[in-house]
């Protein structure tokens, strides 16, 4: 596992998708649901993640508390709804 002390850092939906253990199509279908929802910037969206559109390319903000949340582990963190 990597050090806290790295982060914060933006990540890629695939990197994050891969940390949490879902697809990154559930990420894009979680950033819909923001968009319709009107949470944006720099409120946490679906699943508490804090995500901004820099361009075209997307990146989640990742903290050491996201981290460190129960559920996260070798095997990777499990999505908070």
């Amino acid at each position: 596992m990597t050090s806290t002390h790295e982060y914060p850092r933006w990540l890629s939906d695939r990197e994050v998708a891969r940390l949490l253990g879902i697809s990154d199509g559930t990420l894009r279908n979680w950033r819909s649901e923001d968009m319709r929802a009107g949470r944006g910037w720099p409120l946490p969206g679906r699943g508490g993640l804090l995500w901004r559109r820099f361009g075209r390319t997307v990146r989640y903000l990742i903290t050491p508390d996201l981290l460190e949340a129960p559920g996260c582990g070798a095997e990777g963190c499990h999505a908070r709804r």
